[in-house]
């Protein structure tokens, strides 16, 4: 479910502390709480850590093991969505079926936590915002697929399509998540 948003591909997480799948490098990844687990695939490293112990690297084929690295969008996410129910109903929410009300309840979720600060921090514009919100909610735009049923909100001059709203709503989500690694 996160790694749809992070990365458009479908990765089974769960929320019991356990997440497998590709990240960007291309890894496999595994991680049980409180151990982890990561599988490179060609060539084959497995490293394996937990609780206070050293972490064991067991390479394949007489490779150099690599210096670490940076965790991934989604080993970085997890913490964050297992922490934070807002969060994890917003990716939840998200990775249901993207219509027009699932991703206005994803931007609601996200306004009443930081209101609109995603403009001050540069994840979208004034004018495109406000584009979503009047598109999503006029009949007059959308038709049935509007949030409400009556005329009153009068669309905007340039509604917003579907996929352009699929698109903001997932950079506004993806930065808010990446905000939350820098809050106690």
């Amino acid at each position: 479910m996160l790694t749809e948003l992070l990365y458009d591909r479908k990765i089974s997480v769960d929320l019991d502390g356990s997440a497998s799948g590709r990240d960007e490098h291309g890894n496999i990844a595994i991680m049980p709480s409180p151990a982890t687990v990561k599988v490179t695939v060609n060539p084959v490293t497995v490293v394996i850590s937990g609780g206070d112990e050293d972490s064991q690297i067991i390479p394949s084929q007489e490779r150099k093991v690599e210096s670490p690295r940076q965790p991934s969008d989604l080993e970085q996410a997890i913490p964050i969505l297992m922490g934070n129910n807002d969060v994890a109903d917003a990716v939840r929410i998200y990775c249901k079926e993207q219509s027009w009300s699932n991703l206005y309840k994803v931007f609601e979720i996200i306004e009443s936590d930081i209101g609109d600060k995603y403009i001050t921090y540069g994840w979208a514009t004034k004018k495109d915002a406000e584009r979503f919100t009047r598109t999503a909610n006029s009949r007059l735009a959308i038709g049935d697929d509007a949030r409400h049923g009556h005329k009153k909100f009068a669309p905007p001059k340039n509604p917003m399509s579907l996929y352009e709203a699929k698109s903001l709503i997932r950079n506004i989500l993806i930065n808010w998540i990446r905000s939350k690694r820098n809050e106690p």
